[in-house]
């Protein structure tokens, strides 16, 4: 196979960050008129915003890079073969979306090679963009972060738990999100 032009990384970056904001663009218009179906089962939850957005983000990236193979969560694989992939999360976290929980954001991740080069993840609703690159970094809204100093770990973790619905109709409520 005829190894293709390597795009820049400010092009790349530039269609990521493009990418990212269609499909803000799209949680922001659907978070008024959210429409659940499920995939697999009661928890595997799918929204039409997850298809809209990731509608949005395939058909930015293809119009700047056509010959990338993409890897997205709802379509799957596209039958391009190619040392570059995108890999998209068109909302990560669909489940906090569709019961109205402000935590979801799209993710995008650039590959060459099977390396991860670039990864771009948008909150919209927060209107927070971060960007990392190998080689130069993460940022958060165009500024440098770096990971916390900490010599004893203080931060808590917590988990929302959702109402779900067993198999004998029973509504309850698992902090693992899984019917109970």
């Amino acid at each position: 196979m005829r190894s293709e032009s390597v795009p820049t990384s400010t092009k790349l970056e530039h269609a990521a960050l493009s990418a990212a904001r269609a499909a803000g663009r799209v949680h922001l218009r659907r978070l008024s008129r959210i429409r659940v179906t499920r995939k697999t089962n009661a928890i595997d939850l799918v929204t039409e915003a997850d298809h809209e957005s990731e509608h949005a983000v395939i058909r930015t990236l293809s119009r700047a890079f056509p010959g990338h193979a993409i890897l997205a969560e709802e379509s799957g694989a596209n039958a391009r073969t190619s040392e570059h992939r995108w890999i998209i999360d068109p909302l990560d976290g669909t489940t906090n979306f569709a019961h109205g929980f402000p935590q979801f954001c799209v993710s995008i991740a650039y590959e060459r090679h099977g390396r991860l080069e670039l990864g771009v993840v948008f909150d919209a609703l927060k209107r927070e963009l971060f960007v990392a690159a190998r080689g130069r970094g993460a940022q958060l809204n165009a500024r440098p972060i770096h990971e916390a100093q900490r010599r004893r770990s203080t931060a808590r973790c917590w988990r929302p738990a959702f109402p779900t619905t067993g198999a004998s109709g029973a509504t309850s409520i698992s902090p693992s999100g899984r019917p109970s």
